[in-house]
């Protein structure tokens, strides 16, 4: 019981600090992703056009952000470019994280867009550049759409490492969160591991929401991972031999999650049922379905 109050004790000092640590780390990485998201966005579009020479710049910019470990570019952003005695650029500390942190998120963001964006099947663009659009038209009203989609699951993975590169800000006294809580093991030596325990807690506190907001986002951008669909589809087989559901009203009804989705790309979804056979067995009993 002791042991508990003694903890508690320390909790309800280093809160208020800890606290502020992470509200500066909220405002850096919120930024960071914002700012860093838009520029990566733009780069990863100009990046799938056809001209070998942007391209070509576009590459050398990633290879340089990502082929750097990101302390050097924080270094090189704080402390060499003021050197340089060019006026604008020289940052003050909040505004040299976020900018090296911009810069180091969109250089994962761009790879991640011209991936996206070079996955969606090419008669897409083909099947819009007949309708009549031009190619920018086809690009943003057809491709960009569906490649959205694909950048979600990675794009919050890149968002939770930018979160926690926020750490090495301290370095260049940021009183970010991680700093908060080092300051506060000078005060307390003897609950270092206690102390280091709480900051791993306040990132995750912060980190979860965000891939929880992600998986959410690729539920609602693509209902045919919704689990209920899918509960429904599993049933069928069973439902086959007991006859207690319309296979034609599960098609219609897996149908209203898929949208315009075509049922034929999802096949053996989760090892459970050929979709296909669905299709086929509602048909024979007078179901319309693609």
């Amino acid at each position: 019981m002791e042991w508990i109050l003694a903890k508690w004790a320390i909790i309800d000092s280093l809160s208020p600090f800890l606290m502020k640590g992470l509200i500066i780390t909220f405002k850096i990485s919120m930024i960071a992703i914002i700012v860093g998201s838009l520029l990566g966005f733009i780069l990863g579009i100009l990046k799938t056009l056809d001209s070998p020479w942007l391209r070509r710049v576009i590459n050398l910019y990633l290879h340089v952000l990502r082929g750097s470990p990101y302390l050097v570019q924080l270094y090189i952003i704080y402390f060499v470019l003021p050197s340089t005695g060019v006026a604008w650029l020289s940052f003050d500390s909040f505004t040299a994280a976020v900018v090296s942190l911009s810069l180091y998120t969109s250089s994962y963001v761009t790879e991640i867009v011209a991936a996206a964006v070079n996955a969606v099947p090419s008669g897409q663009e083909e099947a819009a550049r007949s309708v009549g659009m031009s190619k920018s038209q086809s690009l943003l009203n057809v491709v960009v759409p569906q490649a959205l989609k694909l950048t979600i699951p990675p794009m919050a993975s890149v968002y939770v490492i930018v979160i926690k590169s926020t750490a090495i800000l301290s370095v260049i006294g940021i009183s970010e969160l991680t700093r908060q809580g080092e300051v506060a093991i000078m005060r307390m030596p003897g609950d270092i591991m206690f102390i280091y325990c709480l900051i791993a807690f306040c990132y995750f506190v912060y980190c979860y929401p965000v891939l929880r907001f992600s998986r959410w986002a690729q539920l609602v951008a693509d209902p045919a991972n919704r689990s209920d669909c899918f509960t429904l589809i599993r049933q069928v087989d069973h439902a086959t031999e007991m006859s207690d559901v319309d296979l034609g009203d599960v098609v219609l009804f897996a149908r209203d999650f898929y949208g315009t989705y075509n049922f034929r790309s999802d096949l053996h979804r989760d090892g459970q049922i050929d979709l296909m056979d669905v299709v086929r067995l509602a048909n024979s009993q007078g179901a319309r379905c693609p």
